[in-house]
């Protein structure tokens, strides 16, 4: 199959979609048929619970959600990091965010990280602002055009007000 294919000339392997536990979703018993190790089979984040991480031999196997959004965040979050780190390069540039003032209240978080797409700019006094897209909905990718940065609620983070401090990772 496509994944076997790659394994011989590959240090990391990315399979987008598949990656649940639908009827569909062959990806991950398609590794342990190959004989592969499942280093972790999901995450508690939103968007992107279905991600997954794996090894075959010498190669990396990341797993990334078929929903756009949901892959998006997790390439940012999970590959970016890992290309840095495979290419010798340090990957704490690519995870390090910045503080800025919200835009608009934040309602209380779940029991999973949550990424907000949001937008970042600055005003004339030099005050960083994040503002969240108003639809967070993952199968949508033309948000990440109007905002690409992520703004980051920890799990069970409480109700914000606007011009709260929140933590956003910028692109």
């Amino acid at each position: 199959g496509a994944i076997a294919d790659t394994l011989p000339s590959s240090d990391l392997t990315v399979v987008i979609g598949g990656a649940s536990v639908g009827d569909h979703d062959h990806a991950r018993p398609a590794i342990r048929d190959l004989g592969g190790e499942l280093v972790f089979e999901k995450v508690a984040l939103r968007p992107g619970k279905p991600t997954w991480f794996a090894r075959i031999g010498g190669t990396l196997i990341l797993g990334l959600p078929g929903n756009p959004a949901s892959a998006m965040v997790c390439a940012r979050l999970f590959m970016r990091p890992l290309l840095d780190k495979l290419c010798g390069r340090d990957p704490e540039p690519s995870t390090r965010t910045v503080v800025a003032r919200t835009r608009t209240p934040l309602s209380a978080n779940g029991a999973r990280e949550t990424y907000l797409r949001a937008a970042v700019a600055s005003d004339e006094r030099g005050q960083v602002w994040a503002h969240a897209a108003a639809r967070q909905d993952s199968s949508l990718i033309s948000i990440f055009a109007a905002a690409p940065a992520l703004i980051v609620r920890a799990q069970d983070a409480p109700e914000i007000a606007e011009g709260a401090l929140v933590d956003v990772l910028c692109p």
